[in-house]
C-alpha cells in the first residue's frame, strides 16, 4: 500500500493474498486481525478500497507514535496556520500558495479529495527554490509526520501523536532513530541504529500480548520475514508466498525462514514444487492453496452479439506473441462478430502505445480489422485512401487493467479467455471461472481441464482451432459453464478457510 496523488496512475496492484485471505476469514465469521509493520497513515482508506474496512488493526506504528483508537476528525488544508497575506492558486491538480511572490507551499490530495500532504518550500542563498518540509496527514485527521529537508535533500522525519508531540526522529541519511525524552519511558533505548530494530522491539511486545494459540500468517517478503520470525513469537507462524513478491531463487534465506515456520503456503503448484525442493528434509509442510476464492457471478456475454476475446499480452514472448496475434486477426476476419481485447496490466501510457504500434505493424495483411487505443479508432490502412471514412467500428481494443476490478469489469462481457503465457495469471483464471468463461492455456494448471472448461494447446499453430471450438456455437461454451459451476464448489471461501484451519491446527 502507498499514498499517491489522484493524478498519478497506480503502477502496481494493491490487491494480494493477504487482502483475499482477510476477506475470506471475515466472510466465514472467523476472527482475524491485521498487523501492518509499515508506516501507513492512510491505512483505513486502503482497507476501504479493498472492501475490508471492518477488519481490526494492530498497528506497529500506532504503538510507536502512541496513537490510540480510530476516532476520526475532519481536517482541511485551511486548518493550517497560513500567513495572513498568502496568495492562493487553484489548479486542476494541486493547490499552490505564494508569499510575497515566492512559492510557499503546494497541497496534494488523493483520488477521493482527501488531504495527503503539504509541501513547503524556501529560497536558498542563491535564490533557488528548494523543498523545506512535507507535512503528512493521517486519515484520522491529524499530522502524522513531518519530513524535513536540508539543501534540498531529505534530512530527517519526525513522527507525531495526536497531540502533535513528536515521539521518534528518523535520520534519513543514516537510518538511525532518536526517541523524544518525553516518550523515553515507552522504549527500551533512547537511540536505535535502525528503524527495523525499533519495529522488532514493538512487535515483540505486541506478540507477547496476543494469545499463544493465535496463528500468525506472514505475507512472505524478504524485507521483513526474519524480522517477524526473530521476534521470539510464541505463536505458530505460517509463511504465505504469493506471485513475484518473493524471489524463490534466494534459497538460503528461505531455508532460514522455513526453519522457524510451522508451515508454508504457496499460491501455485509450480511455486509449491520449488519450495518443497528448497526445504527438502527440513520437516516443514508446504501446502499448495489458492489465494482467491471463487464466487459464481455469471457474465453477460450471452446477452450481446459481440464475441469478445480476452487476450493478456504482458510477458508473452516472441515468436509466440506475433504468431498468436496473426491467428487472432484471421479469426476477426472470418467471424464478423468477434472482437479482441488486448489486455495489459502496465499503468504507463507508453505501454499501450507500444502495443498499438506492434499490432498496427502486424495489421498490414488485415486491412479490414480496426484498432482502438486510448479511445481513438485507427485502421491499418487509414492513410492509404485519403479522406475515406469507414463505418465499421474497431475490432481490436487495447485495455489497461491495472486493478482487479478493471479485469472483472471486462470479463463481464467476455466470451473467451486466451492466456497462453508460460505463467497464466492466477487471478484471471479464477475470475474467469467465477464468471463462467472457458479459457485457452498453454501451461497446465489445476483450474482448467481440457475440453471441459477450457482448451489446452501444445503448439501455437493450434490456437485458431481452439478459439473456434468455443466461438462456433454455444454447445461447448455451455459445457464449460456447467463445469465451472461445479468447480466453484471446490474453491469457495468456506472450503479454503477450512484448509487454513487444518494447517493452523496440524502445522
Amino acid at each position: 500500500m502507498y499514498d499517491r496523488q489522484f493524478y498519478r496512475a497506480a503502477d502496481f496492484s494493491e490487491f494480494d493474498d493477504t487482502v483475499s485471505q482477510v476477506r475470506m476469514f471475515l466472510d466465514a465469521g472467523e476472527e482475524v486481525r491485521l498487523i501492518p509493520l509499515c508506516y501507513a497513515p492512510n491505512l483505513r482508506r486502503f482497507l476501504h478500497r479493498q472492501g475490508i474496512p471492518e477488519v481490526p488493526v494492530l498497528s506497529i506504528f500506532d504503538r510507536i507514535q502512541d496513537i490510540h483508537g480510530d476516532e476520526t476528525a475532519v481536517i482541511s488544508y485551511r486548518d493550517y496556520p497560513w500567513p495572513e497575506d498568502i496568495e492562493w492558486n487553484f489548479t486542476p491538480f494541486v493547490i499552490t500558495t505564494y508569499l510575497h511572490g515566492e512559492h510557499y507551499a503546494s497541497i496534494d490530495f488523493d483520488e477521493d479529495g482527501n488531504l495527503l500532504w503539504i509541501n513547503r518550500y524556501e529560497q536558498n542563498a542563491e535564490g533557488t527554490e528548494q523543498p523545506w518540509s512535507r507535512l503528512v496527514f493521517d486519515d484520522r485527521g491529524f499530522i502524522s509526520s513531518i519530513l524535513y529537508f536540508e539543501n534540498g535533500q531529505a534530512a530527517y522525519r519526525e513522527y507525531f501523536n495526536r497531540e502533535g508531540i513528536w515521539q521518534i526522529r528518523e535520520d534519513a541519511q543514516t537510518g538511525s532513530v532518536s526517541v523524544n525524552p518525553s516518550a523515553a519511558r515507552r522504549f527500551q533505548k533512547s537511540v536505535y541504529a535502525r528503524l527495523e530494530d525499533l519495529i522488532q522491539e514493538e512487535l515483540e511486545g505486541m506478540l507477547e500480548e496476543l494469545n499463544e494459540q493465535d496463528t500468525l500468517v506472514i505475507a512472505a517478503k524478504e524485507q521483513h520475514d526474519l524480522l517477524v520470525l526473530g521476534a521470539g513469537t510464541r505463536q505458530k507462524a505460517i509463511l504465505s508466498f504469493y506471485g513475484d513478491r518473493y524471489a524463490l531463487d534466494h534459497a538460503d534465506v528461505i531455508r532460514q525462514e522455513a526453519a522457524r515456520a510451522a508451515a508454508i503456503v504457496a499460491d501455485t503448484e509450480e511455486a509449491a514444487q520449488q519450495l518443497r525442493a528448497i526445504t527438502l528434509n527440513m520437516g516443514v509442510a508446504v501446502h499448495d492453496l489458492s489465494p482467491f476464492d471463487m464466487r459464481l457471478s455469471p457474465g453477460r456475454s450471452q446477452q450481446i452479439r459481440a464475441l469478445r476475446i480476452f487476450f493478456p499480452i504482458d510477458g508473452l514472448q516472441e515468436p509466440i506473441r506475433s504468431r498468436a496475434l496473426q491467428q487472432l486477426f484471421q479469426i476477426l476476419e472470418s467471424n464478423a462478430d468477434a472482437e479482441l481485447d488486448v489486455i495489459t496490466r502496465k499503468s504507463d501510457s507508453s505501454a499501450a502505445i507500444g502495443i498499438a504500434n506492434e499490432i498496427r505493424a502486424l495489421l498490414d495483411e488485415h486491412p479490414e480489422v480496426r484498432l482502438e487505443v486510448a479511445g481513438r479508432e485507427q485502421a491499418a490502412d487509414e492513410n492509404r485512401i485519403e479522406g475515406e471514412q469507414s463505418t465499421k467500428g474497431p475490432r481490436i481494443h487495447i485495455r489497461g487493467c491495472m486493478h482487479e476490478s478493471d479485469i472483472a469489469g471486462v470479463l463481464q462481457f467476455t466470451r473467451l479467455i486466451v492466456d497462453i503465457r508460460d505463467n497464466p495469471d492466477q487471478y484471471i483464471q479464477i475470475a474467469g471461472i467465477s464468471t463462467g468463461i472457458p479459457q485457452i492455456n498453454y501451461r497446465h494448471t489445476r483450474y482448467i481441464a481440457h475440453q471441459k472448461n477450457g482448451y489446452m494447446i501444445h503448439n501455437i499453430s493450434n490456437l485458431q482451432n481452439a478459439v473456434n471450438y468455443y466461438l462456433d456455437g454455444l454447445a461447448h461454451w455451455n459445457e464449460a459453464l456447467v463445469y465451472n459451476i461445479h468447480l466453484i464448489a471446490e474453491f469457495t471461501g468456506d472450503t479454503i478457510v477450512e484448509r487454513w484451519k487444518e494447517m493452523a491446527g496440524n502445522g
